[in-house]
């Protein structure tokens, strides 16, 4: 007599772990071909962007490209690029040793650009020839996605190729800029250790110890040539807002917050409420260059002397005073203390 009634057969331990193995084999050679393909693809795209820039008149140029990164990135290796734009109204161009284009596989919104080692910067500022700054870099970054862009610098010394262009340094520094809508964006810039090429120097020296800015543009900025996109954006009521401003470079220390916007000519106006140390040496420096005259320089200290205070560590002495930009000049109080010339926005070209 044969016993209808069999005991289901349970799967043995064994068999079960041969099953998880088998299953996350086949994920891994799924996502290694997924991975593969994407890869693929961002090599394909980033060929076509340099025949669209080389098509606009741009110099785009590179030794290799490798795919790596895997599996959590997928990431381009390019060998010695460069870029430059040769027929821009001010020319320019870069050149370094190695570049990094990486995204993850699950979020092609945000790409991010990381540059090491031997760096070569070359550009044009208005009515001047162009020039060439060698150097190298720990690390220099750009992140860019959604509405930001995120740029981080750290260890930057270039030097120029010619005697008394001097050399550009950052120490470290991030630039953050962020669009939370169609019209207007936010800005954060910190720049420390920054050194200053010759051609770019202020009376108060090449250096700049502290650089920071926290600012948002109110308006929208059109495509188009500068100066008839500042125009349209100044009509619109467009300003910048600082919320926070701070500088230290040479012997001046200077915190503060105001607005900055265009007048009917163009030309910047603004009104801030400053923090500022050192005032008094930094005026003997622009009386020195002849930026402010030696009357005004006098004036300027006898009044602004009355306003200030002694500082509490025994340092220079502490004004909290009204800057004002009017007119291409610059007040301090009730004191005018320097003209600046008129800014051409035609040299600068176009926003893209």
């Amino acid at each position: 007599m044969i016993d209808s009634y069999r005991r289901p057969v349970t799967p043995t331990r064994s068999n079960k772990w041969l099953f998880v193995t088998l299953a996350c084999a086949f994920a891994v050679v799924v996502y290694t071909g997924v991975w593969i393909y994407l890869a693929t693809i961002a090599r394909e795209a980033t060929l076509d962007w340099v025949d669209a820039r080389r098509g606009e008149g741009y110099t785009v140029r590179f030794d290799s490209m490798e795919e790596t990164g895997y599996p959590m990135r997928i990431r381009l290796d390019i060998a010695n690029p460069g870029i430059g734009g040769p027929n821009s109204p001010n020319p320019w161009g870069w050149e370094g040793e190695k570049l990094e284009v990486s995204l993850t596989p699950w979020d092609w919104t945000t790409v991010r650009l990381k540059t090491t080692g031997q760096q070569m910067l070359s550009f044009t500022m208005p009515d001047t020839e162009m020039s060439t700054y060698i150097g190298e870099t720990e690390n220099v970054s750009v992140s860019v996605g959604g509405r930001g862009l995120d740029v981080s610098i750290n260890g930057l010394t270039l030097n120029g190729d010619k005697p008394g262009l001097g050399g550009l340094a950052v120490s470290s520094g991030r630039v953050h800029v962020e669009k939370p809508d169609s019209d207007g964006a936010d800005m954060d810039i910190r720049l420390n250790g920054l050194r200053l090429p010759n051609f770019m120097a202020t009376p108060l020296g090449k250096g700049i110890r502290e650089f920071q800015v926290e600012a948002r543009l109110q308006g929208h900025l059109e495509s188009g040539p500068m100066r008839d996109s500042l125009e349209v954006w100044r009509d619109a009521g467009g300003t910048i807002e600082i919320e926070r401003l701070s500088v230290r470079h040479g012997p001046l220390a200077l915190k503060g917050d105001g607005t900055l916007a265009l007048d009917a000519a163009l030309q910047p106006i603004g009104a801030f409420t400053a923090h500022v140390e050192g005032l008094f040496d930094a005026i003997d420096a622009l009386k020195e260059t002849g930026l402010v005259k030696s009357r005004d320089a006098v004036a300027a200290k006898m009044i602004l002397g009355v306003m200030s205070r002694r500082s509490d560590n025994g340092g220079p002495p502490i004004l909290n005073l009204a800057l004002t930009l009017q007119d291409r000049q610059l007040f301090a109080g009730p004191v005018g203390l320097m003209k600046f010339d008129e800014v051409d926005w035609k040299q600068f070209g176009r926003i893209d």
